[in-house]
């Protein structure tokens, strides 16, 4: 599956970057703390944007449809990889792996990525693939959706502040929220530095 998932990243990319390499590197990580059966979803995920995403790039013209449909692929693989809104579905055995001793820095990295690493990996192929201009507008879209996602449910905990459930139910929902919001600014600063530094390097 490992060989068959990097056959398949080396087939998108014309030439061989950094931020292919980055890509690569996450589908690695995933395959190492998630458990076995997800690899699956990640073959999976995988042929289905190469079946779909050139076709969906080509009619949209990399405008809203393709958004939606990146952002539709993050939430499902998310969800497909036995994540939820509620703390009780994080693999904590994926934070201890390959550690012979506590070390509480490495087991949180690596719990973190193991929930959100198919999110990674979804916007990076994306942005993979997007010349240096339209880059920018897609993160535009990105970051227009999230801060209107948080604003919403920041409303809706404002509002619901004195519900029985606030705690158990929409606390954690606006968390994962945030922790969405926060792997969107580190994909977009990790692919902006690499496509700047690539731009003027060319």
């Amino acid at each position: 599956i490992l060989l068959l998932t990097l056959i398949l990243v080396l087939s998108y990319a014309r030439e061989f970057n950094l931020l292919f390499g980055v890509f690569t590197g996450l589908q690695i990580v995933f395959l190492m703390l998630t458990r076995p059966y997800y690899s699956l979803i990640l073959l999976v995920t995988l042929i289905t944007h190469a079946i779909l995403y050139p076709y969906i790039l080509l009619r949209s013209g990399r405008g809203f449809s393709i958004t939606t449909y990146i952002l539709w692929v993050c939430y499902a693989t998310h969800f497909a990889c036995g994540n939820s809104n509620h703390f009780a579905s994080v693999d904590l055995g994926a934070g201890f792996k390959g550690m012979s001793s506590h070390y509480e820095p490495r087991a949180t990295i690596q719990t973190y990525l193991s929930v959100f690493s198919m999110f990674f990996i979804t916007l990076s192929f994306h942005f993979a693939h997007l010349n240096f201009k339209v880059l920018w507008s897609q993160i535009h879209f990105f970051l227009t959706f999230r801060l209107y996602t948080l604003f919403i449910y920041l409303v809706v905990m404002h509002t619901f502040r004195y519900h029985l459930f606030v705690w158990s139910v929409f606390a954690p929902k606006f968390l994962y929220e945030i922790c969405h919001s926060v792997n969107l600014v580190i994909v977009v600063c990790v692919v902006s530095v690499l496509r700047v530094r690539k731009y003027f390097v060319s």
